[in-house]
């Protein structure tokens, strides 16, 4: 659990601080494109290694295939990446409100 928080954290400080950079260089736009885009890919990559991606047969024969540590690592890096992407994703959620206001 102390290492799930500490990942949480790490990327919630470094989501604020590429947001803040990115809006003294330009705008808010930029940082809601970078946000986004950061989230997104952390999202994407959570799901690929999750499996849920995946067909029916091909889970099935990964079920079978893979070792039961294979799948906790699996699951493990399948976590931390959602956990990842969570504060670049409510970030940008929250610049995408912020702009939608301002226009």
């Amino acid at each position: 659990m102390k290492m799930k928080m500490k990942t949480l954290l790490y990327s919630t400080i470094t989501c604020l601080v590429i947001a803040v950079a990115a809006f003294f260089i330009s705008d808010l736009r930029l940082s809601l494109q970078i946000c986004l885009s950061i989230g997104g890919i952390l999202l994407a990559l959570s799901m690929v290694f999750s499996g849920a991606l995946g067909s029916g047969e091909r889970i099935r024969a990964n079920f079978n295939t893979s070792t039961v540590e294979d799948n906790e690592t699996r699951f493990k890096w399948s976590l931390y990446l959602l956990i990842m992407a969570a504060p670049f994703l409510t970030v940008g959620f929250i610049i995408f409100m912020v702009v939608k206001q301002l226009n």
